[in-house]
């Protein structure tokens, strides 16, 4: 997962991501099947793996190792933010961000795995696919330019 890391990026950041990523996994594999936290619900057992890959994932996205460690300090509540630059405030709270993550959080928790879905595919499915795909094409075209992750390779 180092070596992974250092793929991804000459820098710190990114070993560091591989690296949190390869103990994560080393501990599973150590642990096997059950958990340091089995004792836990199910969901806190959820919440907590997510909660360690998404830290994780912080070094991965940010430009710089420092970056990382203040993104990683103002998500804990422990650099001061200014009220501007808060992702709550100009993300969240729009009606299209609220409607998006609730449409994603119907698909995740409602509808039918896409290996059972798509096992038998019929007219209607294949037609629902089709238009899901020109909506999201005509979604990204208007979104501003965004490069693409490895533009540097």
């Amino acid at each position: 997962m180092l070596l992974g890391g250092l793929w991804h990026g000459a820098s710190w950041n990114f070993i560091v991501w591989g690296g949190l990523h390869g103990l994560l996994l080393g501990a599973e594999r150590m642990y096997g099947r059950k958990p340091v936290y089995f004792f836990l619900p199910r969901f806190f057992r959820i919440a907590f793996t997510f909660i360690l890959v998404l830290i994780a994932w912080v070094f991965f996205r940010a430009e710089t190792f420092s970056g990382a460690l203040y993104y990683l300090g103002s998500m804990f509540g422990m650099v001061d933010v200014p009220q501007t630059s808060l992702l709550l405030g100009g993300l969240i709270y729009t009606s299209y961000s609220l409607a998006a993550m609730s449409v994603a959080a119907l698909v995740v928790w409602r509808a039918p795995q896409t290996w059972d879905w798509s096992r038998k595919l019929t007219p209607l499915k294949i037609a629902v696919v089709v238009i899901m795909l020109v909506i999201s094409v005509a979604v990204l075209s208007t979104q501003s330019y965004n490069p693409f992750i490895y533009f540097n390779f």
